[in-house]
């Protein structure tokens, strides 16, 4: 057997440690590529920025000298193109020199955009701006959170920019090469203190605003005070001035309509008329005016806003009612159909037009009480003159009265609504209209008559119409003279009034003033006996009811 060479493990040794040392070299040798491609890639940019900048002064000059505006056009464009190249090249030497963390960064803008929802809010900025001032702490507390993180990640990436650029910084060789990386790691290292101190502060001002945070239900409170109460504070007290501002134009407006009345005889004239309409369009614009003044100079825009739309909402509804207007107006100016001072006919009853207004006032001088009308309501009626013994009524309050339905009894009280009549210790109470249906018959105003029917048995028929008519009136007589009755008595007839079928009749008719209109049943009742009497004294036969019956006999 052959011995194996002792050499062979050795040769194989020195050739493993020879391919070792030879990787380690390659290996130096690559950072050494590494090391020249870095600088030589700064040395390149840096060499490209002089270049472009020798350019762009270059461009710029041939620019002012040229006359030419084509030339001058393609001149700005080559200008421009070399600023954005230069603009690059500055942020690759940033880049390359931070490795890649950025050295410059701004909060991120939000774009504003046109939105009607942005006008919209606009209107109601001034309640925002109320609820915001009292919610102001959590949107605080939310704010620094929001900027905590971000001079967090500011300070991170600056952390990371200054890494590198110590890093990069050693890596270099040429002066002027360490001298640009060093202004950059100068400005990294200050903005990274600045991000540094503002997070210091803002940590301490989101710690103190904790502590001083209140309960939900101060918050709540504050919202009540500073907004509602005083959003409706605001609005009253413009609502009280523009009352007042009111007010004042009504007094004031009453001076040349007193001169007026003064100097002429007629109450109702055609310039008084004219003072009330200026007056309500005067108080009109100038209580408007005074209400906008009011909520203006508290800043009150919400309130104003509503009130502008509210406005507009009524001019637009009321564009379809302008000729009614019109004709309202010539009423106004008592031009109209119907015109202060005469009489008119309004649900059923008639009514004095006491004053002419937007609230037309109607009179009736035997009613209790007076309507307030719109005008808008009875614009369309027509008055009429009217004289000064015309009834308005046909009754007042303690006449008596007849009502066609058999209803006796004195008025109690009347009124544009009811009539009540007494009698006996009852009331009765109808509609005034109704009352009026039932054609009533007043005993009371210029006296009564009643008429009473009594006959006698045919045996007397010879002397009906002479002697015993005489003594019948007589007999009457008498007794009304002999009652307390005939005072008021004013006129007594009998005559004969009717050949009926069992009786002949007497008609007795006697008249009596309205003093004594309540004992209308007591004056019948004394008629009666009055003929009963007589009829005794006399022997006369006071027949029955006759019936006649026709029998006819039965068949044989």
């Amino acid at each position: 057997m052959r011995k194996f060479p002792f050499f062979i493990p050795v040769l194989f040794t020195a050739l493993l440690l020879c391919l070792g040392f030879s990787a380690m070299a390659q290996e130096e040798d690559a950072l050494e590529d590494i090391e020249l491609t870095f600088e030589q890639r700064l040395t390149g940019l840096q060499k490209t920025l002089k270049e472009k900048e020798r350019e762009k002064v270059e461009l710029q000059q041939k620019l002012k000298s040229e006359e030419d505006l084509v030339t001058q056009e393609q001149l700005r464009q080559e200008l421009a193109s070399v600023e954005d190249i230069i603009v690059g090249v500055r942020e690759d030497i940033v880049n390359i020199s931070t490795g890649g963390a950025k050295l410059f960064s701004e909060p991120p803008v939000v774009k504003k955009k046109f939105d009607w929802q942005r006008d919209l809010e606009l209107i109601f900025e001034p309640l925002l701006e109320q609820l915001r001032d009292i919610s102001e702490r959590p949107r605080l507390i939310e704010k620094l959170e929001a900027e905590i993180a971000y001079w967090e990640e500011r300070e991170e990436e600056l952390n990371l920019a200054v890494k590198n650029l110590e890093s990069n910084l050693e890596q270099l060789s040429k002066k002027i090469l360490k001298r640009e990386v060093k202004e950059l790691l100068g400005t990294a290292t200050s903005r990274r203190n600045t991000a540094q101190q503002k997070l210091s502060l803002l940590r301490n001002d989101l710690i103190e605003l904790r502590e001083a945070d209140n309960p939900i239900w101060e918050t709540l409170r504050d919202i009540f005070t500073n907004v509602i109460v005083v959003l409706v504070l605001h609005f009253f007290v413009a609502i009280g001035a523009s009352f007042l501002v009111y007010q004042v134009v009504r007094v004031f407006s009453f001076i040349p309509i007193m001169l007026i009345r003064k100097n002429s005889s007629k109450k109702t004239v055609f310039a008084e008329r004219i003072i009330i309409v200026v007056r309500s369009v005067v108080s009109v614009v100038l209580t408007t005016m005074t209400y906008f003044v009011i909520l203006y100079s508290f800043g009150e825009w919400l309130l104003l806003v509503f009130s502008l739309l509210i406005i507009a909402g009524l001019m637009l509804a009321m564009k379809d009612t302008v000729p009614k207007y019109f004709i309202e107006l010539k009423t106004l100016l008592n031009m109209g159909s119907i015109r202060q001072g005469e009489r008119i006919v309004y649900q059923g009853l008639p009514w004095r037009i006491n004053r002419l207004n937007v609230h037309t006032r109607l009179y009736n001088s035997a009613l209790q009480g007076h309507l307030r009308v719109p005008l808008t309501e009875i614009v369309n009626y027509s008055s009429r003159l009217y004289r000064h013994d015309e009834p308005w009524f046909p009754t007042r309050v303690g006449d008596v009265v007849f009502l066609e339905d058999g209803v006796f009894g004195d008025v109690l009280r009347q009124t544009p609504e009811i009539v009540e009549l007494g009698f006996g210790g009852s009331i009765y109470t109808y509609q005034t209209t109704d009352f009026l249906a039932r054609r009533p018959r007043n005993l009371s105003r210029e006296g009564f008559t009643v008429y009473e029917i009594f006959g006698f048995d045919y045996q007397h028929q010879a002397a009906m119409t002479t002697t015993m008519l005489e003594t019948y009136r007589q007999a009457i007589e008498v007794a009304i003279k002999g009652s307390k009755y005939e005072e008021y008595n004013t006129y007594l007839g009998v005559e004969f009034d009717n050949a009926s079928a069992s009786s002949l009749d007497y008609k007795v008719m006697a008249s009596f003033t309205g003093e004594v209109a309540l004992e209308y049943f007591m004056i019948k009742r004394l008629l009666q006996k009055a003929s009963v009497e007589v009829a005794n004294k006399h022997g006369w036969v006071i027949p029955f009811q006759q019936l006649t019956v026709h029998h006819q006999p039965a068949e044989q």
